[in-house]
């Protein structure tokens, strides 16, 4: 198919056009560090979408404070996702995707709070 995987080093990944088909919002696993973000929203915007669902994020080592959680949230709802779906609530403390005890509830809680930045606007 010639498709790009999006994907640093992982290898699980599925190109875009898998997530896009006329019956669905396309949704597609946007975790910092293990894809190119600007590469698949390209992609989505290709297909002809511009409203997308972030459908899996994990917050990693390196990009968890209240901060670059923010970040990511302001970027990917300025760049047409619609829903975000964050990975790992319920992984206990410690673990490599958990969530809890990152900034990002904090993060969350701001961008909920500015409607201007609110899921669907």
């Amino acid at each position: 198919m010639g498709e790009e995987f999006y994907v640093a080093a992982d290898g699980r990944l599925l190109p875009v056009s898998a997530a896009v088909n006329p019956y669905s919002r396309p949704g597609y696993t946007m975790t910092h560090g293990w894809m190119n973000p600007d590469k698949v929203v390209s992609d989505i915007h290709k297909a002809g979408r511009r409203k997308w669902g972030a459908v899996e994020m994990e917050i990693m080592p390196g990009a968890d404070t209240e901060q670059t959680c923010l970040k990511q949230f302001n970027w990917l709802a300025s760049h047409g996702a619609k829903a975000l779906c964050l990975y790992g609530w319920w992984e206990p403390k410690g673990q490599m995707f958990a969530v809890r005890d990152t900034g990002a509830p904090a993060a969350i809680r701001r961008w909920l709070s500015k409607p201007s930045t609110a899921p669907g606007k």
